[in-house]
């Protein structure tokens, strides 16, 4: 019984160990958001300054290809700046308008300047990416296209 339960332990510790690796890192690396119901594709995101750094604005080129019509002045670019700790937004996440009308099926790319950053960066947070339309009371989209985000810890 001893030995079983120190096996037990040393498994249970080498698999968290091995778990928080990929999350040491300091690029952002952006992967499809994990959606078990209704899953939807990722899109493909670029950073600049990459790592984020607190206060400094930030550059955001977003491209992919949805499922979805993107239809100009109502699709949205949604990005949000997710504590991972508290589970809450950090600041109000920045939404922009789509300019351009794109079929489903086609290749969309849209750039966005000046995106504000949080005063401060707190130990484990991540970049929510998401492209779709009807925002609710909280500035988050009710209807999503297409998500990615990119996780980050100190």
């Amino acid at each position: 019984m001893n030995r079983n339960f120190i096996f037990v332990f040393i498994l249970l510790t080498t698999l968290s160990i091995v778990n928080s690796i990929p999350f040491n890192k300091r690029k952002a690396d952006f992967y499809p958001c994990r959606q078990v119901i209704n899953p939807l594709p990722g899109v493909d995101v670029t950073i600049s300054p990459d790592p984020p750094v607190a206060k400094t604005p930030e550059h955001f080129t977003v491209s992919g290809t949805l499922k979805h019509d993107i239809t100009a002045d109502k699709t949205l670019l949604n990005i949000d700046f997710f504590d991972g700790l508290r589970f809450v937004s950090m600041i109000t996440p920045y939404n922009k308008k789509f300019t351009e009308s794109v079929k489903a099926g086609t290749k969309f790319s849209i750039d966005v300047d000046n995106v504000p950053t949080p005063t401060e960066l707190p130990s484990f947070y991540a970049i929510f990416v998401t492209v779709g339309e009807k925002l609710d009371k909280d500035g988050n989209l009710k209807d999503e296209f297409g998500c990615s985000l990119a996780e980050f810890s100190a």
